[in-house]
């Protein structure tokens, strides 16, 4: 595995809401480290760490889209706060299992996907809501 970076973050990418456009530089920068050190063969040394460090991200990020997705009536915040519950467990049961080489892969294949259908899928549905209220971006973006 070489060292390259495994998710690069584009631009393009960005929903032109400041707090989680820099929650998921966050994210991918979390998957990039994690990455580098399965590329060490150190992955199992630095699974835990990095997967306390996406817990406490998680905790933050989730409650910071299930605020806004609450301030601007977003219809599907309850299928929603169940999927973060989902990834929230999943990544819980990934940091208080056994730290091996084997678990770091399964824990970046696990982060990768999060960050493809979730964050790529899921969350750009709420993005589009939140475009429509365009004067709650601009507060959001003030804070």
């Amino acid at each position: 595995m070489d060292n390259a970076l495994y998710i690069v973050w584009d631009e393009d990418e960005a929903t032109g809401i400041p707090v989680i456009d820099e929650q998921y530089r966050s994210m991918v920068s979390m998957i990039n480290t994690l990455y580098y050190f399965i590329g060490q063969d150190r992955g199992d040394e630095f699974l835990k760490p990095v997967m306390k460090m996406v817990e406490q991200f998680a905790l933050l990020h989730f409650a910071t889209q299930e605020e806004m997705m609450l301030q601007t009536g977003y219809e599907q915040l309850d299928e929603h706060r169940k999927m973060h519950q989902t990834l929230l467990e999943n990544a819980r049961q990934i940091l208080y299992e056994q730290a091996t080489p084997e678990g770091a892969i399964r824990a970046l294949r696990f982060l990768s996907q999060w960050w493809r259908k979730h964050m790529n899928g899921e969350d750009k549905k709420f993005v589009e809501h939140c475009r429509k209220h365009g004067e709650f971006i601009n507060a959001w973006n003030a804070v």
